[in-house]
């Protein structure tokens, strides 16, 4: 009987494995957000994956705003903010002057790529103290974007370790996504709808601005939404959620404003965008 118990006792006292799962979610116009999930309180300590796109496509940027930026997780600001292939730490004080960028360098050993590019390699870590600033155990890891129609698979990065637990005698079921479709609308400049003759003339101007005005101007009674026209379906850049939505709305509109707000000495002459990620 005694052997029973110790047996008992000792199976309660391994901890439940985790399954992390990650997910490449198209968010439309080429946005593609990388979420994760932990089954449970066993949080990841550091993700280490590589991002690729099939069919000629690239990945062309990190969308700004969609990643931490600003290192240890706290209650105000939870998640993963540690990037080790770009930190850059003040060798001398040991203060970090910059926290850069989830992408690793395309020259460091067992990278995938750089962007604009078939492939990257993604390196988010975590540091926190207590309890109250530890990461959620969901979220957006970031969001890339794709310059064409694509599907996109995630694989772990074995040089780096691929997924490392906060208990790192823990080896998780990891879920990771392949062959995921993204599909891209074939807009050669977003927010390009109307230059100074009134036609796409490969710049982001108020002329478009104007335009997208003019074109929501008669749907008052609707709230200022509208079905988005075939022929406009590149100033179709930001629905209330961020992100395309097949309407025309003051969204987009409040996206191209901040957007051309940035290039206010430019006489506001903003450059294409590649996607739909304003501003």
């Amino acid at each position: 009987m005694k052997k029973i118990m110790a047996l008992l006792v000792l199976c309660l006292a391994v901890p439940a494995l985790a399954t992390v799962t990650i997910t490449a979610v198209d968010q439309g116009g080429g946005v593609v957000a990388l979420n994760y999930a932990v089954s449970d309180a066993n949080l990841v300590r550091a993700f280490a994956l590589d991002v690729a796109v099939t069919g000629g496509a690239k990945i062309t940027q990190l969308v700004a705003g969609s990643y931490k930026t600003n290192g240890a997780s706290t209650a105000a600001s939870k998640g993963y903010g540690i990037y080790p292939g770009t930190i850059d730490i003040n060798s001398t004080t040991g203060v970090v002057a910059a926290y850069g960028s989830p992408v690793a360098p395309a020259a460091d050993p067992g990278a995938a790529g750089a962007l604009n590019s078939a492939a990257i390699t993604l390196e988010l870590g975590s540091v926190y103290q207590g309890d109250a600033n530890k990461p959620a155990t969901s979220g957006t890891l970031c969001k890339l974007t794709v310059d064409k129609t694509t599907t996109i698979c995630v694989t772990l990065n074995a040089t780096r370790g691929g997924i490392v637990m906060e208990n790192v005698a823990l080896t998780p079921t990891v879920v990771l996504p392949c062959n995921v479709a993204i599909t891209v609308s074939a807009c050669a400049c977003w927010g390009d709808i109307s230059g100074p003759t009134n036609v796409p003339d490969g710049k982001v101007t108020l002329s478009d601005m104007n335009k997208l005005l003019s074109l929501l101007g008669p749907y008052k009674t609707a709230g200022y939404t509208m079905t988005t026209p075939s022929q406009y379906v590149c100033m179709d850049i930001s629905g209330p959620t961020g992100k395309v939505d097949g309407k025309l709305s003051l969204s987009d509109m409040n996206a191209l404003l901040a957007y051309l707000g940035g290039y206010k000495t430019a006489g506001y002459v903003a450059p294409c965008k590649s996607a739909p990620v304003f501003p």
